[in-house]
C-alpha cells in the first residue's frame, strides 16, 4: 500500500492438471481465471466500441448509386437479401467484416473488406434502424458478465428494422445471412449497439434468435436394387456444402483425368465396403455440389436362413464411439451444433422376395429424436429416417442417460433390411 493505494497480485496455485474428454469445454474454461474491472459498466464499453464505429456509416455518391436499387422491394426481408448477395458479389471478404477508421463509401470503392459495414450504411442511409450487435458463443452465455470488457463480445451481427419487420444479418455465413446466424451464435446473448439511433442507451440482449440450419443436415439418398442372389445396384446421391464441398470439388478436378476414376471408386468403397464397377459424378449446385455414386455391392444382402439381411445398406453412422464412448465423465459435454441426419433409402425387391414389415423407428427424448417414414409403391419401398440431437450441454451426472440414449439411437437406426421369400 502506498498513498492510499494498494496493490493486488493473484498467483494460481496446485493447479491440478486438467484431464481432457472429447467435447470438453475450452481449457481456459476449465482452469482458474480472474476478471478485474475498474467501474467499468457495458454502457461505457458499447460506447467506446460505438464512437470507433460511427465513422463507418459514411457512405460515398458511388455506393448510393449502386444500392438504390438494390433496396426497391416492398418485403423488408427481400430488400436486405438483395443487398447483402449485392455486397457479397461485389465486394471481398478480406479485412473483416466490420473495419474501423475506414468510411463504407471508401471500403466500397476499394470493393475490399467492411461488408458488414457497408450494409450497415447503406440501410441508415435508407432510413432503417440498424442496431450492431456484439456477441458469442452460445455456451458462454450469461457468463462472466460481471466485469464488463472491450473483448467480452468478439462476433457482430446486424440487426435492422424497417416499419416494424426486424432481419438479422450475418454476413460471414454470405448469402444465407439473411434471417440467418451461424449457429454457434444463436442463443447466445449478446450487446446491442444502436448504430442509427446514438442517443439510445446499450443494451445487454438475453438471448438471440434461432433459425432453421439446413446446411447442417447431413443428407444422403440411395436407390437399392436387389438381385435373388443378394446382390444389389446402387444409386447414391449426396449434397456437399461450404468448405467440404469445395475441397471435393478441388480433388476432382485437380487429379489427372485418368485417376479420376480411381478417386470415385476410393470415395464409394470408403461408404459401400466392396464396392465394384464404380461410376461417379460431382457438379456444383448453388452453393455447394452434388455428389452421385453408381456401384454394384456384392452380397450386400447377406442368407441367413431364410432372410436375406442387408447390412451393407445400413447408412447410419453410430453415435456411441464419437459422443459416448466414455463410461463416465469429469467435464460437460458440449455438442456446440446441432446433430441432424435425413437417410433416405429406396429398395426395390428381387423377384420372390418381399421385404419384411416393422414398425417406424422412432424414439424421442430430452436429448434428441429418431422418426421414419414409410411408403410402398408395387416392389418399391422407400424409407426416410431422420435423427435430431439440438445443439446442448450434458453436465457429467447427467450423462450416462445421454449415453443410454445414444446406445438407443444406434440400436434403433443401424438395424438392416431383411427380405424374406414369397411362399410359391
Amino acid at each position: 500500500e502506498w498513498q492510499g493505494l494498494r496493490m493486488l497480485r493473484w498467483s494460481a496455485e496446485r493447479v491440478a492438471p486438467v484431464p481432457t474428454e472429447p467435447f470438453a469445454p475450452p481449457a481456459q474454461d476449465l482452469i482458474p481465471w480472474l476478471n478485474y474491472g475498474f467501474g467499468v459498466t457495458w454502457q461505457d464499453v458499447g460506447d467506446a466500441v460505438r464512437d470507433r464505429l460511427l465513422p463507418i456509416l459514411d457512405t460515398s455518391p458511388d455506393l448510393k448509386q449502386w444500392s438504390r436499387a438494390l433496396l426497391e422491394h416492398d418485403d423488408a426481408e427481400a430488400a436486405v437479401r438483395a443487398l447483402v448477395v449485392g455486397v457479397v458479389d461485389t465486394v471481398e471478404a478480406g479485412g473483416g467484416e466490420l473495419a474501423a477508421g475506414i468510411t463504407a463509401g471508401e471500403s466500397f470503392s476499394r470493393r475490399r473488406g467492411n461488408r458488414l459495414g457497408i450494409i450497415a450504411a447503406v440501410l441508415g442511409e435508407a432510413g432503417w434502424d440498424v442496431d450492431l450487435v456484439l456477441t458469442r458463443a452460445w455456451t458462454q452465455r450469461g457468463r462472466r458478465l460481471e466485469v464488463p470488457t472491450l473483448d467480452a463480445f468478439p462476433a457482430a451481427v446486424l440487426r435492422v428494422a424497417r416499419a416494424g419487420d426486424e432481419v438479422w444479418i450475418d454476413v460471414r455465413e454470405e448469402r444465407r445471412g439473411v434471417n440467418h446466424i451461424n449457429p454457434l451464435f444463436q442463443g447466445a446473448d449478446g450487446l446491442v449497439l444502436p448504430l442509427t439511433r446514438p442517443d439510445q442507451p446499450v443494451t445487454l440482449l438475453a438471448e438471440l434468435p434461432s433459425f432453421p440450419n439446413p446446411d447442417l443436415v447431413e443428407t444422403a439418398t440411395v436407390r437399392a436394387v436387389i438381385s435373388p442372389q443378394g446382390d444389389a445396384r446402387l444409386a447414391f446421391k449426396m449434397p456437399l456444402r461450404g468448405a467440404q464441398a469445395e475441397a471435393l470439388l478441388e480433388r476432382v478436378s485437380t487429379v489427372p483425368e485418368d485417376r479420376v476414376a480411381m478417386v470415385y471408386r476410393q470415395m464409394a468403397v470408403n461408404i459401400f465396403p466392396g464396392a465394384d464397377e464404380v461410376v461417379g459424378g460431382v457438379e456444383r449446385v448453388d452453393e455447394g455440389a452434388m455428389m452421385e455414386l453408381e456401384m454394384t455391392v456384392p452380397e450386400a444382402c447377406e442368407r441367413e436362413g431364410e432372410e436375406l439381411v442387408c447390412r451393407a445398406l445400413v447408412l447410419s453412422h453410430p453415435l456411441v464411439p464419437v459422443l459416448a464412448s466414455l463410461p463416465e465423465r469429469i467435464h460437460p459435454l458440449i455438442l456446440r451444433v446441432p446433430l441432424q441426419r435425413r437417410l433416405e433409402l429406396e429398395l426395390v425387391e428381387p423377384p420372390g422376395w418381399r421385404l419384411v414389415d416393422r414398425p417406424p423407428r422412432r424414439l424421442a427424448a430430452d436429448w434428441g429424436s429418431v422418426s421414419e417414414e414409410f411408403e410402398r409403391n408395387g416392389r418399391s419401398h422407400r424409407s426416410v429416417m431422420r435423427l435430431e440431437i439440438p445443439a446442448q450441454t450434458v453436465e457429467p451426472p447427467d450423462y450416462p442417460g445421454f449415453a443410454r440414449f445414444c446406445h438407443a439411437v444406434d440400436e434403433l437406426t443401424t438395424r438392416p433390411p431383411r427380405l424374406k421369400r414369397i411362399p410359391e
